[in-house]
């Protein structure tokens, strides 16, 4: 039994389609093409979190092409549903097919790139869980990086809407190893990057880009990120400040029509499905709706992120001018202390 996977530039349909066949048996033995443009997914994703900024008439077609190659194939490793090896330490090529060494020689991940594609590629998962995929590119000097939970706003607690969306924001305002608020996105812009979010129905996206060119400045941006999903803090004061953002976001949506369609379409669903769910949250739904049931909104941010963010339900994508036993070096250190809570799929629960 094996999968193959297609590594593509235009990551649009794939990021979609990695919605069906995540953790599906349906994503066995599967080819995934992309058939659809890149501003399909800025158009359709329900919170676009301004990702749409990151696409600009000032953007260099290296750095456009390095974020659709990291999401691509983000997509791709989170939609396997095959379990890779715990210690991939080598990966033999074939023409224009690499396989991954895995445990068993009867479950096999296949990478088709295309023939001319010259980067080197990885399938392996680390100990804790964590799905990785990594694509060394010594011809860049930029490095980017995706991080694909499977948790998203049809989780939120019926009482409490927008809590996904809102837990994806605080994330970034500090770690037990990194407490200062901002400090990743103050770090990347002082070395050439940006990092940006979304929070879709059933997953949760975080990705960034780098200057690479230098190894001790991207090991100490992979070492930040990963501080992400090992120990945020959720302090009291960002808590409350971070609600004036979300509830702008909310505002800024209700002037643009797809946003007005994409609502249209969740009021018709079934009213019993969590996709019906008012993803965005506002300050009335997490501010002013939390006190009046007398709920203490860290706890439960707190509560949401310990049931949810667990490394074998979290999905990691590189591309780096390093290469891959470095790459591997580097993840380890920085994503190994992601704790494996052995959550289940999400979606059980509704599903």
């Amino acid at each position: 039994m094996g999968a193959t996977f297609k590594i593509c530039s235009c990551y649009a349909a794939i990021l979609v389609a990695s919605s069906a066949l995540a953790f599906s048996p349906s994503a066995l033995n599967t080819n995934i093409r992309a058939t659809t443009s890149t501003s399909a997914l800025f158009a359709t994703a329900n919170d676009n979190d301004n990702v749409a900024v990151a696409i600009t008439n000032n953007d260099d077609i290296d750095s456009r092409l390095r974020r659709h190659l990291v999401l691509s194939l983000l997509a791709t490793v989170s939609a396997s549903a095959v379990p890779f090896a715990a210690d991939a330490t080598t990966t033999t090529t074939t023409s224009n097919v690499e396989t991954s060494s895995l445990t068993s020689a009867a479950e096999v991940v296949k990478l088709l790139k295309p023939p001319l594609d010259q980067r080197e590629y990885e399938t392996y998962e680390l100990p804790n869980g964590l799905k990785v995929l990594l694509c060394s590119d010594p011809t860049s000097t930029s490095a980017a990086v995706g991080m694909n939970v499977h948790v998203g706003a049809c989780s939120d607690p019926v009482e409490i809407p927008g809590l996904a969306h809102f837990c994806e924001h605080m994330l970034f305002l500090g770690t037990e190893k990194y407490p200062e608020e901002d400090s990743f996105a103050k770090f990347l812009s002082a070395n050439g990057g940006y990092n940006n979010a979304f929070t879709d129905s059933e997953k949760t996206v975080y990705f960034f880009e780098v200057d690479g060119s230098i190894d001790k400045r991207f090991s100490e941006a992979l070492l930040r990120f990963g501080s992400f999903f090992s120990g945020p803090l959720f302090t009291e004061s960002a808590t409350g400040r971070e609600l004036n953002a979300i509830d702008s976001e909310n505002a800024k949506n209700l002037q643009n029509d797809i946003f007005r369609l994409y609502e249209l379409e969740k009021d018709r669903v079934n009213s019993d499905h969590p996709f019906s769910k008012f993803f965005t949250g506002n300050k009335k739904t997490l501010l002013e709706g939390t006190k009046r049931q007398g709920i203490n909104l860290r706890n439960e941010l707190v509560k949401f992120y310990e049931s949810y963010y667990s490394s074998n339900q979290m999905s990691l994508a590189v591309v780096a001018p390093q290469s891959l036993p470095q790459l591997r070096k580097y993840v380890s250190d920085a994503f190994g202390d992601i704790p494996n809570r052995q959550i289940k799929p999400p979606e059980d629960k509704w599903a």
